[in-house]
């Protein structure tokens, strides 16, 4: 598949990974990840199971063309440090070998390994498998739409022949179910989701579409089975999002507006062709390049072909694509055609009502197949501008479908409201069309609910509106309903002679024949149903009557209730002047939102109060301040004052507070030279414990050290066991493994004795270790078995006393620690008591200081007299700023007090507009709630109304058939037994 560009692409995404490594008793095994694209697979293999690997690739591919595997380690191997160090040349070792294209895209036996199969070698297999058409492609098909969730694998799947692959499918046997093969459902469902996954992105959707894929989706849908609604839906998908503006304009100019119209005229008698088609085209007009493109290709001509399908959702979807499109035409270039198909609209819309409303349910039903039948559902949001805009056209057809919408369902209701719906429906109301006015009521009814629902002006008065279309069109409806049943009375009538006259019961003697009796009975039983069937039918139009002038009179108490709702709203309307009025320049963002403007004012009016309140909390402020300053001047005044008077005393008393603080001062500095030396001996303990914790930690590294070099020496000792073994069965034929097993038993014996010094390093005792080795070297002569035995024994002693030794590090590391905690606590507290005096001497200096700048004073009576003058000049000052500070206080307040008044009398206006809006929005919603009600019961009686014909035709048909009997049976058995009575008289003559 133009190797070159996929190797580069899926190797780019191919990520390896081995992130960590789990290690047992004897082995170790690696943890591998394989990222492809977005889906993550893991895998687990030892050492040995990767050189098993390694060998397959070295006999397929030659040892010149793959990468070294890392080697193995005789001891040590299951050192941690050793085992991270393999791990990282292992996770080296994969990323090199899937790096090689050639390698990675034709070796089975790394794919095993691995657990994935390379991107390129399915889209390959796909390709090929379409290419041959031999076989069923199901499971290559399942492979691509797996691949096609992945956006990384998106440029492989989009290349040339992936491409023409899918498309050749979609209008293969294998879809199609011609000849001796069958339609294969698990072809037809990945095919259609690989597509879909594909059109997610824009330039994927353009090259599937330059490869023919539009025309090669309408292929596929023609071979779907209608039931199969996931894979149609799936389709359907891809069809609309093929109409969106960046591929549509493309689609119609390359020759697909030919295409389709020959796709429509072949395969009209298909219901899911010709609503894709449809579709498209809707979802094309939704655009303006749609809309355009669809102009220029001569949409018209597909559009008018399309009419003539007998399907009432493409025809809608046909009205509702054409008045987009004129809306794209100038009126005066406008076509004769297209003036047609816009004529043809509201006719439509009017006997699709008239057929809907024999049932009570038929509005409903329309909204349900428009929103159901279609496997893609309308968009609301372009439904509603449709609806907004001037042109009647495309207002009338949209704004009758958004009625349907809003009267079927709550989720339908609340996607018209998220949808802009409302709003829309609120302009359409004031269309120039009566017909698209009453279809914008009847909407709009149903989407203004009850409930905790606010109403502005704007709204009542949009109610209103509402109020004024629905009650015309009720009293409409009511004539209409009256001319029904004056009708049915007048037909009633006409049979009435016929009735009176059939409906006499004939005479018949008691010795007539048997066939004419049974005859005149049947003829008596026609009359009396006949009659009967009358009698019903008159009643019925009776109460039929008495229904239709009910309808009239809750007609007129609606109307009635209108002009209530009228004078509410003009009160409301008063009140918010008059609220308005109290402010002056107020404005808010929307001119015409009245409650806006109310809120706007009530804010500017709490702006007010607070700039009130805020001048007159700084006059209160200012006020405090100054008599701060007099009542610090009248102080200042004072002790200048009894400084002048009682100066020899005080100098008395200021010399003896000198002598206090000088004592108190001594101790202080006495208790904190104690409070230093306490600290300088808590720092250097807490030195000497850091210094013993840190040599703990060391000792515990050894140890663990010790613990790990151990379980290496069991592993040995338990393959020297193993191979021990091996060799008794063996015999002298392995001598040679034997002395390996020798030279084994010495290097255990090194290790042994590596232990033993470890050990002595960390008790100080090394004599042990000494004892052991010669031990082991007088014992050279004994077996294998015994010096086997003899190691193990000693691993295990080992073992106890590194385990141990282990026990008491940790142990003196927790004393260590806690001890260290305790002394950090202390010099805590010591280091507090430290500052503690250091405030209080502090302290004694301010004390001190300010008793000198005292005595000084004291030693120069004329600057304090001087003192006292400018102190009492300052008291003037502050006296005089006080009084005006208080005259500014009163106006402040004043200001405050008219401000709330203003406010207060603002928010009680705007809570009894608040009022009398609940109180319109009450008889808002009872209006509508009875409108409601009106409107189901006028639908039962329209529904009755289109049953009178039937009616009528029954007692009709009675009468035809009385008459036939008479006719055809009763009088020829009258004129039968009137000639055996003739001949019987004449024989009895």
């Amino acid at each position: 598949i133009n190797a070159e560009y996929g190797e580069q692409c899926y190797s780019a995404m191919l990520e390896i990974s081995i992130p960590s490594s789990r290690k047992s008793i004897q082995t170790v095994t690696y943890d591998i990840e394989i990222r492809d694209g977005n889906t993550l697979t893991k895998a687990c293999h030892r050492y040995s199971e990767f050189e098993g690997m390694h060998k397959c690739l070295i006999k397929q591919f030659g040892d010149s063309k793959v990468i070294s595997l890392p080697g193995k380690k005789l001891f040590g191997n299951m050192n941690a440090a050793y085992v991270e160090e393999r791990r990282e040349a292992l996770e080296v070792y994969l990323k090199a070998i899937c790096s090689d294209p050639n390698i990675l895209l034709h070796s089975e036996d790394l794919w095993e390994f691995l657990g994935v199969v390379p991107a390129e070698v399915k889209v390959d297999k796909f390709v090929a498998n379409v290419t041959s058409n031999s076989e069923d492609p199901k499971s290559e098909m399942a492979d691509l739409a797996e691949l096609s969730e992945d956006p990384e694998s998106w440029p492989l799947l989009t290349a040339k022949q992936p491409l023409a692959a899918l498309v050749q499918l979609c209008s293969s046997n294998w879809v199609k179910g011609e000849d001796c093969y069958a339609p294969n459902i698990t072809v037809q469902e990945p095919l259609c989701r690989t597509m879909v996954n594909l059109c997610v992105e824009p330039a994927n959707r353009q090259s599937l579409i330059e490869a023919g894929g539009f025309m090669a989706t309408l292929t596929l849908l023609s071979h779907i089975n209608p039931e199969e609604q996931r894979v149609l839906k799936g389709a359907m998908h891809i069809v609309s999002t093929m109409a969106r503006p960046e591929t549509v304009r493309g689609i119609l100019v390359a020759g697909g507006m030919k295409a389709l119209s020959s796709f429509i005229a072949e395969e009209a008698q298909l219901p899911q062709v010709s609503d894709a088609v449809a579709l498209f085209c809707w979802r094309a007009s939704c655009s303006h390049e749609g809309r355009s493109g669809l102009i220029a290709a001569g949409g018209l001509q597909l559009l008018n072909k399309m009419l003539s399908v007998d399907q009432f959702v493409v025809k809608v979807m046909v009205f509702l694509v054409g008045a987009g499109l004129v809306d794209e035409l100038t009126q005066s270039t406008l076509p004769a055609e297209w003036t047609h198909m816009m004529e043809a609209i509201e006719p439509f819309l009017l006997q699709a009502e008239t057929q809907a409303a024999t049932a009570m349910t038929g509005l409903s039903d329309l909204a349900r197949r428009l929103a159901t039948e279609l496997s893609v559902p309308i968009d609301i949001e372009r439904l509603a501008a449709m609806a907004a805009t001037s042109k009647s056209h495309g207002q009338l057809i949209s704004t009758w479908v958004l009625s349907l919408f809003a009267g079927d369902s709550d989720e339908l209701r609340a996607r018209l409201r998220q949808g802009g719906g409302q709003s829309a429906l609120a302009s359409a109301l004031r269309s120039s069309v009566s017909t698209t006015k009453t279809f914008a009521a009847r909407a709009l009814i149903d989407l203004l609910p009850g409930g905790d629902q606010h109403n502005s002006v704007r709204e009542m008065e949009l109610r209103l509106d509402l109020a004024h279309v629905l009650l015309e069109d009720a009293r409409c409806k009511d004539q209409q309903l009256v001319a029904s049943s004056s009708d049915l009375n007048q037909r009633l009538d006409k049979l009435m002679p016929t009735i009176q006259e059939r409906g006499k019961q004939p005479e018949l003697e008691k010795d007539a024949l048997h066939n004419v009796i049974i005859a005149v009975g049947n003829i008596i039983e026609m009359r009396s149903l006949m009659v009967s069937n009358h009698t019903q039918a008159t009643a019925m139009a009776a109460a039929f009557q008495g229904s239709t002038n009910d309808s009239g009179t809750r007609t007129q108490i609606l109307s009635d209730e209108v002009s209530s709702l009228q004078a509410s709203l003009e009160q409301v309307q008063s009140l918010c002047a008059e609220s308005l009025s109290v402010v002056e320049n107020v404005s808010s963002d929307n001119p015409e939102d009245d409650t806006a403007a109310l809120m706007a004012a009530r804010e500017e009016l709490k702006k007010q109060v607070k700039a009130a309140k805020k001048a007159v909390d700084s006059h209160q402020d200012e006020i405090r301040e100054l008599e701060k300053a007099k009542a610090a001047s009248e102080k200042t005044i004072s002790q200048h004052a009894l400084a002048i008077s009682d100066g020899p005393v005080r100098k008395q008393q200021l010399e003896d507070l000198f002598g206090s603080l000088d004592t108190a001062k001594q101790e202080l500095q006495r208790k904190q030279a104690a409070v230093e030396t306490e600290i300088s001996e808590v720092e250097e303990e807490i030195k000497a414990v850091t210094l013993a914790k840190k040599k703990t930690a060391k000792k515990d590294l050894r140890v663990t050290s010790l613990v790990e070099t151990l379980a290496t020496m069991i592993e040995m000792e338990d393959e020297s066991q193993k191979k021990a073994q091996e060799l008794s069965e063996m015999g002298e034929q392995m001598k040679s493994m034997m002395e390996e097993m020798a030279k084994r038993q010495r290097m255990m014996q090194t290790m042994m004795t590596q232990v033993m010094q470890g050990i002595g390093g960390l008790d100080g005792n090394d004599d042990d270790g000494d004892d052991q080795v010669e031990e082991n070297d007088t014992n050279v002569s004994q077996s294998v078995q015994e010096k086997e035995a003899q190691q193990r024994k000693n691993v295990l002693v080992l073992q106890d006393r590194v385990n141990t030794i282990l026990g008491e590090v940790k142990a003196a590391t927790e004393e260590q620690t806690k001890k260290l905690a305790e002394l950090e606590t202390k010099l805590a507290a010591l280091n507090q008591d430290k500052a503690t005096l250091i405030r209080e001497i502090d302290t004694n200096a301010q004390q001190k200081k300010q008793a000198e700048a005292e005595l000084e004073k004291l030693q120069n009576p004329e600057a304090i007299m001087a003192a006292k003058v400018a102190a009492e000049a300052d008291l003037a000052t502050q006296s005089a700023a006080h009084v005006e500070a208080k005259k500014r206080l009163a106006q402040a307040e004043e200001d405050k007090s008219e401000s709330e008044g203003k406010l207060k009398h603002h928010l009680q206006s705007m809570d009894k507009i608040e009022s009398m809006q609940k109180s319109g929005n009450d008889l808002c919603q009872s209006w509508e709630s009875k409108m409601r009600k009106h409107m189901n019961k006028r639908k039962k009686l329209v529904a009755q109304s289109s049953g009178f014909d039937g009616t009528v035709k029954e007692i009709q048909d009675r009468i035809g058939e009385e008459s036939d009997q008479w006719s055809e049976v009763l009088k020829p058995l009258i004129a039968e037994a009137i000639n055996e009575l003739t001949n019987l008289h004449k024989q009895l003559e």
